[in-house]
């Protein structure tokens, strides 16, 4: 996979296949999809071994394929050389194609061993590469934070001796006593100042607090109200109804009145039943 994890890989082929195997787009694409996690030389660089890896993926299948033809002819060759009677010769030949496949066999194993190794070394150099870089960020990183450290420090220190400067300065400059009493007295008048005005939005935050708690005990006032109406409501609406599981047996009054005209046809003594009528309203009475 190129140095990559197995998913980073996929999503990369993925992209490729939707760039109709085109490096340079996908180039880009992979950069906007990938690049919280890769770099634009990382995907570069994987782009560069996915193409390599695919000519020597198309090599080998070539390679193969002319290998299993030449030893496809040189079958037919030697079932030619059978067939006309020539059994010696067949035999050496098969013996010499069986001695070239065993040829060619070790040669394409050497070759891909030679791959192998190829592969795992430049694989090993990548990864060299990749721990080199983020050592080199990591060392990097450490030395900004060094120099923002001795920056913050050196600030600190000009600070302090700028504060030292300008208590002394003030010591050397001091007025007399009485003023500074006086300075004392309007220090503790401004202390007193800022404690009343503490106190004064502690009260204030106190107030607050009791208003939200009496409008929270209203409004569970009020629902405790509510649900004690809807009880009285349903308890005076709530009537015990007897239960008559015979009635699904007994006949309607439509059913009553069916079974009295087949006693009487002629309907002499028929009486209309009592039964509901729809009730028309009256905005579609006139339709």
């Amino acid at each position: 996979t190129g140095g990559w994890d197995e998913p980073d890989h996929k999503h990369f082929k993925k992209i490729l296949a939707r760039c109709a195997q085109d490096y340079g787009r996908v180039v880009e694409v992979a950069a906007a999809e990938m690049g919280a996690l890769f770099s634009r030389t990382d995907i570069i660089s994987h782009a560069r071994w996915d193409a390599e890896h695919e000519d020597l993926l198309i090599r080998k299948r070539v390679a193969i394929q002319r290998w299993r033809g030449e030893r496809a002819q040189r079958e037919a060759d030697a079932r030619e050389c059978v067939e006309a009677g020539s059994v010696r010769e067949a035999q050496a030949e098969r013996r010499a194609c069986a001695v070239s496949t065993l040829q060619e066999r070790h040669e394409q194993k050497r070759r891909l061993e030679e791959w192998r190794v190829q592969k795992r070394e430049k694989a090993e150099a990548e990864q060299a590469e990749c721990e080199a870089r983020k050592l080199a960020k990591q060392q990097q990183l450490l030395q900004q934070r060094r120099e923002k450290a001795a920056a913050l420090k050196a600030l600190q220190e000009q600070q302090a001796a700028a504060e030292a400067a300008r208590e002394m300065s003030q010591r050397e400059n001091a007025p007399p006593l009485a003023f500074n009493l006086q300075s004392a007295t309007s220090r503790r008048k401004q202390n007193a100042e800022e404690l009343a005005r503490i106190e004064k939005l502690r009260q204030r935050d106190m107030e607050i607090a009791r208003s939200r708690r009496l409008a929270s005990e209203g409004k569970r006032e009020k629902l405790n109200e509510r649900v004690r109406r809807q009880e009285q409501l349903r308890k005076q609406f709530e009537k015990p109804v007897e239960r008559d599981p015979s009635r699904l047996l007994q006949p309607t009054a439509s059913m009553k009145h069916r079974a009295s005209a087949e006693a009487d046809p002629e309907r002499l003594f028929a009486e209309r039943p009592a039964m509901w009528a729809r009730a028309t309203p009256g905005w579609c009475k006139g339709r």
